[in-house]
């Protein structure tokens, strides 16, 4: 990169003095150039030129002044150049280049083309972790960064050169493609995309395991169609809770309007209700203070009923009077 940069010094501020041709300038970014007009420097009668950038007028130099064009601020103006007219390209940053000339007294100086070397910081792909068994083939992807002049693309493994040969090729996208995978080719393969303006690296981890070892795979597909039958189950599921809870809500709200509406039938729900407790909840009476028996009487029948497992006056269903009071 220094000498490349040394010799754009050396090229540029040479004087134009033929425009039938366009000369070609490469500068790298954040560099500045300096572009000489020949008939300043050639002709006695010109002390004023005027610049132009793809057909349009960016200003004016003289014989002793130079034209600063600065596209990026941070980058200071230099001050070794003297000052003979020249336009100072300062901070070239990537789309400012383009063909440049002079224009004095109806002579045109020579036209360069100034293009811009770069190269993007990060690769168009992510890095991988690979695994395949041996006897397969494998790509590694390197869809490399963009820059000018096109970066080149090399290979390496654990830090060795790849040589292309039967087994490893380079693609036309840049991928490095092995053929029949051995154990032997497991490692950290590393994409480098390179060119004038530096190099990009992007490694990737390749694992290769013995022609014996069969993972069980699942597809894409079969894992979308699990998951769509369990949540199908799920959702049956669901909807038979929310129906028989629906259903026993609607029962112990018929129970509770037939409680008041006919209290005839009380005592035959009461008696469920009695031997409910005493089958699914035996073990819970022992903890509460027994109330005398109550009995519920109609005109055909007397039942003797076990103390409720709560307190009478609490009690909502409960709302029979004593036996001694009737």
């Amino acid at each position: 990169m220094l000498l490349f940069v040394q010799f754009l010094i050396l090229i540029l501020p040479i004087s134009f003095a033929n425009h039938a041709t366009v000369r070609e300038l490469l500068a790298p970014e954040t560099s500045s150039v300096s572009l000489s007009c020949s008939p300043l420097l050639q002709e006695e009668n010109c002390t004023r030129a005027s610049w132009f950038r793809e057909g349009q007028i960016i200003g004016t130099s003289t014989s002793n002044s130079n034209l600063v064009l600065r596209f990026d601020m941070k980058i200071s103006v230099p001050d070794d150049q003297p000052q003979i007219g020249l336009l100072q390209l300062v901070g070239l940053r990537k789309g400012d280049g383009g063909r440049f000339w002079c224009l004095c007294n109806g002579t045109v100086g020579q036209v360069a083309r100034v293009r811009i070397v770069y190269l993007d910081e990060s690769f168009k792909n992510a890095a991988q972790l690979l695994q395949t068994t041996a006897g397969h083939s494998v790509i590694l992807k390197c869809r490399k960064p963009a820059g000018f002049p096109t970066p080149s693309v090399r290979w390496e493994k654990n830090g060795n050169l790849i040589l292309p040969d039967d087994r490893f090729s380079v693609t036309s996208l840049g991928d490095l493609m092995i053929t029949s995978a051995s154990i032997s080719d497991t490692g950290h393969y590393k994409c480098i995309a390179w060119n004038v303006a530096g190099e990009r690296n992007l490694v990737h981890l390749l694992t290769v395991l013995p022609a014996s070892w069969h993972p069980k795979l699942h597809s894409t597909s079969s894992a979308k169609q699990n998951f769509a039958n369990n949540h199908s189950m799920l959702q049956a599921i669901f909807s038979t809770l929310c129906y028989l809870l629906g259903c026993v809500l609607i029962i112990l709200l018929l129970v509770d309007i037939l409680w008041h509406a006919a209290p005839s039938l009380a005592g035959y729900s009461r008696c469920c209700f009695s031997w409910l407790n005493r089958t699914l909840l035996a073990g819970y009476h022992s903890r509460w203070p027994r109330p005398p028996t109550y009995e519920v009487c109609n005109d055909e029948f007397t039942f003797h009923l076990p103390p409720p497992p709560y307190s009478v006056v609490t009690g909502r269903l409960l709302r029979i009077r004593p036996a001694s009071v009737v």
